[in-house]
Formats: C-alpha cells, sequence, structure tokens
C-alpha cells in the first residue's frame, strides 16, 4: 500500500492505490476535512475551489452567464 500526497494552494490529494480523497483545512480551527474523489476529479483539480464544493455536496457550483444573472434579478425584484 502505497500513499502518495499531492499538495496543492490550501489542499492536498491523497491517493491510496486507485483511490483518491481531497484534504483541506475548514472551520475556525482548520480541522481537516477529507472526501473521496474520482481520478477525473484529480485532473480537475487546477479548478480546486470546484472540486471541493462538488466534493463536499456533490454537486457542481453554479456559473450563470451574465443573462441567467439579469433573469434572476429580475425574478427578485
Amino acid at each position: 500500500m502505497i500513499e502518495e500526497i499531492f499538495l496543492g494552494n490550501g489542499f492536498a490529494i491523497i491517493k491510496n492505490n486507485d483511490e483518491y480523497k481531497i484534504e483541506w483545512p475548514q472551520g475556525p480551527f482548520d480541522q481537516a476535512v477529507s472526501y473521496p474523489i474520482t481520478k477525473e476529479l484529480v485532473e480537475k483539480a487546477n479548478d480546486t475551489y470546484e472540486v471541493m464544493i462538488y466534493a463536499e455536496t456533490a454537486r457542481w457550483p453554479s456559473r450563470n452567464t451574465e443573462d441567467e444573472e439579469k433573469k434572476l434579478e429580475n425574478i427578485y425584484i
């Protein structure tokens, strides 16, 4: 069992055999949280924030276009 650790800016990706997890400090005491991720997510880790959100919530953060933002504003106005 060989463990590899890849450090990023504020996160780490840990590989154990063919399993991956992403880990980062969170909360007022910077307690480490970790989530299992796929190899495909590891490859997307250059956009770490999105991978962290996906790992934590199983949903990609929304990226609304300018038109979508205007529609949302009109709904709330």
